[in-house]
C-alpha cells in the first residue's frame, strides 16, 4: 500500500512540472523580437569646395657675392704706380684705378706699328692704282682676256693681305697700352694686394684677390622640389625676406642647375638680386617659389585622411564614398587634395573610422565649411 502511494505522488510531481514548463515556453513566446539592426553613425562632415590652387615652396638660399676670384696681371712690365685706395678692404667702383706697369716699351711697339701700317697703306694703293691702269689698258684688246699677272692682281691681293696684319700689329699695340693700366673691372672690395711698386711682373701674374660687391643667392633645391614647381619660375621675379634686417627683395634665375658634387640630390641655381634688400653675405635668405597650379583641389582636415591615404565622402543618399586622396600640399592643419573629376561640392567625414564601408548609410551631425 505505501508503494502505491509513493508512485502516485511520483506521476503527480511529473504532471506538475510539465505543466510549469509548458507555461514558461508560452511566456518566452509572447516576448517581442530583439532588435538586430545597428543604429547609423553620426557623422562630423566638412563640406569642401573644388577650386583652383597654386602651390608656393617655401625654402632657404644664401646671400653670396657674386664673384670671388683673382685679378691677373693682362701685360708684362715693372710696376711704376699702385693706387692709393687698391689696398686689402678698400671698396672701389667699377672703372677705379688699381695699377699701372711702364709704357715706355709698349709706346715703342706703337710707334713702330703705326709706320708699318702707314708703308703698307701706301704699297697699297699703288698696287691697286697699277690694277685700275692695266684694266683700262686691256679694255681696248679684242679677242684676248688678260691674265691675272697682267691685271697686277696678284701683288694687290698680297699688299692688302700686308695692309690687313699691319692693321691687327697696329690694333693689339693699342690694346698693350691700354691693358698697362689695370682698372676694377666691377664694383669690388680688395681682398688681398699682392704687388709692389717696382716689382717686375710676368703676363698672367697673380696681382690682387677680390670680392664683387654685387650679391647673388645661392640655391639648392632636391629634385621632388623641382617637380612641384611651375614650368615658368625661372623666368619669374621671386620674392625673399632677410630676417636679420626683416626686409624683402626680388630675385630672378640667372644660372644654374647642375648637381652639387659629392652625394648630394641638390641642383644649385644662383639668382641675381632685382630690388635689394639689407642682407649680408653668407646671411640665409626665405625664397617663396611659384608651384604648379591645379584647376580642381580640395582642402580637407588633416584628420579627415585615414593612415591608408583615403577619405570618405557622404553622397546625397547619406551613403558612404572612399576615395584615393592624391595628396598635392600641406597646410596648418589640413591637406590640399586633388578633386574628383565629378561634382563641386564634396561632404567629407571629418574622423573616419575602420569600420566604414562603401555604401555604408550613416546620420549627418556636426557641418563645417572648408573653401581654398
Amino acid at each position: 500500500m505505501a508503494n502505491k502511494w509513493k508512485l502516485f505522488l511520483s506521476l503527480l510531481l511529473l504532471v506538475f512540472t510539465i505543466l510549469v514548463l509548458l507555461e514558461e515556453d508560452g511566456d518566452v513566446q509572447d516576448q517581442p523580437a530583439v532588435e538586430t539592426t545597428a543604429k547609423p553613425h553620426v557623422l562630423s562632415v566638412t563640406t569642401a569646395h573644388a577650386a583652383p590652387y597654386q602651390q608656393s615652396l617655401h625654402v632657404r638660399g644664401q646671400i653670396e657675392a657674386a664673384w670671388v676670384g683673382t685679378l691677373y696681371a693682362p701685360v708684362s712690365g715693372a710696376v711704376h704706380k699702385t693706387a692709393p685706395l687698391a689696398v686689402a678692404g678698400a671698396s672701389l667702383k667699377k672703372g677705379d684705378e688699381l695699377y699701372g706697369v711702364n709704357i715706355s716699351e709698349y709706346q715703342r711697339d706703337f710707334e713702330r706699328a703705326k709706320a708699318a701700317m702707314l708703308e703698307a697703306e701706301i704699297a697699297y694703293q699703288e698696287d691697286l692704282d697699277e690694277h685700275q691702269i692695266k684694266r683700262k689698258q686691256w679694255q681696248g684688246v679684242l679677242n684676248k682676256k688678260p691674265s691675272e699677272r697682267a691685271l697686277n692682281i696678284p701683288q694687290r691681293k698680297v699688299s692688302e693681305h700686308n695692309l690687313k696684319s699691319a692693321r691687327n700689329q697696329l690694333r693689339h699695340a693699342k690694346e698693350q697700352i691700354n691693358k698697362a693700366t689695370m682698372y676694377a673691372p666691377f664694383d669690388l672690395t680688395v681682398k688681398e694686394k699682392l704687388i709692389a711698386d717696382g716689382q717686375q711682373l710676368e703676363a698672367g701674374t697673380e696681382v690682387f684677390r677680390v670680392i664683387s660687391s654685387k650679391q647673388q643667392i645661392k640655391l639648392g633645391l632636391l629634385n621632388e622640389q623641382l617637380v612641384r614647381l611651375s614650368d615658368d619660375w625661372k623666368l619669374q621675379a621671386l620674392q625673399f625676406y632677410c630676417s636679420a634686417n626683416k626686409s624683402f627683395g626680388t630675385a630672378r634665375v640667372s644660372s644654374g642647375g647642375r648637381y652639387t658634387e659629392g652625394n648630394s640630390l641638390q641642383r644649385i641655381y644662383f639668382l641675381n638680386i632685382l630690388s635689394a634688400a639689407e642682407c649680408v653675405a653668407g646671411e640665409q635668405v626665405k625664397l617663396i617659389l611659384p608651384g604648379k597650379t591645379y584647376l580642381r583641389a580640395l582642402e580637407v582636415p588633416e584628420s579627415s585622411i585615414s593612415r591608408e591615404g583615403y577619405l570618405w565622402t557622404v553622397d546625397e543618399n547619406a551613403s558612404l564614398q572612399k576615395l584615393k586622396a592624391k595628396v598635392i600640399d600641406t597646410l596648418e592643419g589640413a591637406y590640399v587634395i586633388e578633386a574628383p573629376a565629378i561634382g563641386n561640392s564634396y561632404r567629407i567625414a571629418r574622423y573616419p573610422l575602420r569600420s566604414f564601408s562603401n555604401g555604408q548609410q550613416v546620420l549627418l551631425g556636426e557641418k563645417q565649411e572648408a573653401n581654398l
